[in-house]
């Protein structure tokens, strides 16, 4: 069953805008208007509602909300500092600013709630970027940020030398060097112990942060199978997406049990020289890359060097548009 959003608030101009903006994302969500009681009553009668936008001086009634899994309030006036709480956001911002607010919560609330999917959707893709560079990693957020829009998706950046890119709100200074210690761990839960390390933008989750390069260094392929086995068995991400920026045991084997493997190239001949070799050695270690498997495609340079940029930079650049086929055909 389709995944519903009801905005019911009663100037239906404004409502009308946000449910137009909301179908313009693409999200897996049917959208839904309503201003008028009755109407809302008979619908909400017969059907589940999954995210609920209530006007401020509207209400619904007690038997109404166990037919709704997470209501956000729309106030009238702007919160006030220190004022807590996920269920009130003010209504006059950018509808961007809103529908980021309650993704990003909803996709909290999921994990919480155990999220259920097939375990035969599991899906893991590679993103190879040897060397790394941010025209690459623009592609590879921008790809995993889309794929999230359709389904849960865990995107795990691995570089050794990570630099700022995005200015996210949520700190990551080194939760994936916490994740390895634990990783290393054969007596952990791995999902267990990676999930409260993880960060959140709209409703990607995102694992990212080293304290030092030579952690991921420390990876073997034997923590990549535990981990991946533990992924696929989970029943919270649906797509892992991973970026690869360095050449280690740990990327030959994320690569060896990657559904996707997407080679990232610029436009130069030290690239398609490094795609060779790369390829010949994977051969050597009878890893498959036959075009079924693999895929090499050129991204384009946005132009960022020295600087991190915004999540709408991000949406506004090549690299946004450069992923979309990609992210419609995975």
């Amino acid at each position: 069953m389709e995944k519903t959003i009801v905005i019911y608030d009663s100037d239906s101009m404004y409502a009308i805008r946000f449910m137009e903006y909301v179908k313009r994302r693409g999200l897996d969500f049917d959208v839904l208007v309503f201003t008028e009681e009755e109407s809302f009553a008979e619908y909400i009668g017969l059907h589940p509602i999954e995210i609920l936008l209530l006007g401020e001086m509207l209400s619904v009634k007690e038997e109404q909300l166990e037919n709704i899994s997470h209501l956000y309030i729309l106030s009238e006036q702007p919160l006030e500092a220190g004022e807590q709480g996920n269920q009130r956001i003010f209504k006059y911002q950018s509808a961007e600013a809103i529908l980021t607010k309650i993704l990003t919560d909803y996709t909290k609330k999921e994990k919480v709630s155990g999220y259920n999917s097939e375990k035969n959707d599991r899906k893991v893709i590679s993103v190879v970027s040897f060397p790394p560079g941010r025209n690459k990693l623009s592609f590879s957020w921008s790809l995993a940020y889309l794929l999230s829009e359709r389904r849960k998706v865990l995107f795990i950046p691995m570089e050794l030398l990570p630099i700022p890119f995005l200015t996210l709100t949520a700190s990551s200074d080194s939760n994936l060097s916490e994740f390895i210690y634990y990783l290393k761990d054969n007596n952990s839960n791995v999902i267990d112990q990676m999930n409260p390390l993880l960060c959140c933008v709209d409703r990607l989750s995102y694992l990212s942060g080293l304290s030092h390069g030579l952690d991921l260094l420390s990876v073997t392929k034997e923590d990549i199978r535990r981990w991946l086995v533990d992924i696929r068995n989970s029943t919270d991400y649906e797509t892992v997406v991973f970026y690869l920026g360095c050449y280690s045991e740990a990327a030959v084997e994320i690569i060896s049990q990657s559904d996707k493997v997407l080679v990232a190239m610029e436009e130069n001949g030290e690239d398609a020289e490094r795609i060779k070799e790369l390829d010949r050695q994977l051969q050597l270690l009878h890893i498959p890359t036959g075009p079924d498997r693999f895929q090499k495609l050129l991204v384009p340079d946005p132009g960022w060097e020295g600087r991190a940029i915004t999540m709408q930079e991000l949406k506004n650049s090549e690299s946004w548009l450069c992923a979309m086929p990609y992210a419609d055909h995975l």
